[in-house]
């Protein structure tokens, strides 16, 4: 996220595109008692706004934040500034600036361009305000943020409780990782998750707290973080490689912590599912020469995204700039398993037909490739509530989970 200050609101194209129109939207005040609070209410509402003109995030041109105290705003943490823009928006951001306004506490007004939807299928037989919506569980689940708000609560208070270590596997907030260490036990295994949020939104301290039960039952927890997109360098594929970058590092750091690494399981969600996917595709042995085709013992992956060729004919796109050729490399539906371990792949019942045919066709494909699958559509639950019950062992999923991560 790149603030700057500027004298005056920054203003629309003079023309829009041709066939394209201008949504102007604002100034929307935040309501909050810190500042964190109000930033996080203004660009929710600002998203809803957009909605309700037709537009969303991917299509805004330029915003300004219309504020009595710059300065406020520029001395603020700005990373956590920028993981509350982004889980209220995603990754989508246009040129944007800090105004000093006496007549705003903290305010927002955006300018959005919104070209007309191609018309006919964009894929399959789908036209473009269909995908979009099959590939956005915040627009399936309009309660979304809710769930976000609370992962953040819970995870931030469960993380300052229980976290053993954060390790730097690089540079930068993006390239750390959250130990959790079971209390009493010996050489345990080790289970890793990485987080969803489509590779441009969340953190790893909002999901540790999902993992307690493991914990309890003497598992070791690693969580990563990675750098989320867009960024001016980085890629999917640079993404991906920090996620290995993350186990190679706790591969490295197991003498020093004494969990067993030759115990580890991987789980991972929606964005997570499929660089957890990766990982299980992974040729370690060719990464560092100590390292076993088996290092990945299982793999939990939930609500993933394994075909990423759909989601280049969508907004989603925006923010991760996939061509052809990219989507189809970096896909794991066309990959294969390092060795014939078993994979749970699971999916909410109640998500869209794209994400659990999603699940169902990777699950049969890396059936067919060696892996011993096991996919679960369960009932009832959305794209967020799927992941809760994965740290529920009372769930179906999280009693699979619990099973796995026993196993090995």
């Amino acid at each position: 996220m790149d603030l700057k200050y500027s004298n005056s609101p920054l203003f629309p194209p003079s023309e829009p595109p041709e066939g394209a129109h201008l949504v102007s939207v604002g100034p929307i005040e935040g309501v909050g008692e810190t500042l964190e609070a109000r930033w996080l209410d203004m660009l929710v509402k600002l998203g809803q706004a957009l909605a309700a003109n037709k537009a969303a995030p991917p299509h805004l041109s330029a915003l300004s934040i219309r504020t009595r105290d710059s300065q406020a705003i520029m001395d603020a943490d700005q990373r956590m500034l920028d993981l509350l823009y982004r889980e209220a928006l995603g990754g989508n951001f246009p040129d944007m600036a800090v105004v000093t306004d006496p007549d705003c506490d903290l305010a927002v007004e955006a300018y959005a361009i919104l070209r007309p939807a191609p018309a006919g299928p964009v894929y399959a037989d789908m036209d473009a305000p269909t995908l979009n919506y099959e590939y956005s569980a915040r627009a399936q689940v309009p309660e979304h943020m809710a769930y976000f708000q609370a992962w953040r609560q819970e995870g931030a208070a469960w993380r300052a409780q229980n976290l053993t270590e954060e390790l730097s596997f690089g540079e930068g907030p993006g390239r750390k990782i959250d130990l959790y260490m079971p209390d009493g036990a010996t050489n345990p295994p080790l289970h890793i998750f990485v987080h969803g949020g489509y590779w441009q939104a969340l953190d790893k301290s909002d999901h540790g707290h999902f993992f307690a039960a493991m914990l309890e039952a003497g598992v070791a927890v690693a969580v990563p973080n990675y750098d989320l997109l867009p960024m001016a360098g980085l890629g999917l594929a640079d993404v991906m490689e920090q996620c290995r970058e993350a186990v190679d590092a706790l591969w490295d750091a197991a003498g020093v912590y004494g969990y067993d690494r030759d115990r580890i399981t991987i789980s991972g969600h929606s964005a997570g599912g499929h660089l957890g996917a990766v990982l299980a595709a992974t040729d370690w042995p060719t990464r560092k020469g100590d390292m076993p085709k088996d290092l990945v013992k299982g793999a939990i992956l939930v609500s993933g995204l394994y075909d990423l060729e759909p989601l280049r004919h969508t907004g989603v796109n925006k923010a991760i700039g996939m061509d052809e050729d990219a989507a189809v490399r970096l896909s794991p539906i066309h990959m294969k398993p390092a060795h014939p371990m078993s994979v749970v792949v699971a999916v909410g019942g109640a998500e869209s037909d794209e994400f659990r045919r999603q699940s169902r066709e990777f699950a049969a494909v890396w059936q067919q490739r060696g892996a011993e699958t096991h996919y679960y559509a369960l009932d009832g639950l959305n794209h967020f509530t799927v992941l809760e019950a994965l740290g529920d062992p009372a769930s179906e999923l999280g009693a699979r989970a619990m099973r796995l991560v026993a196993w090995v």
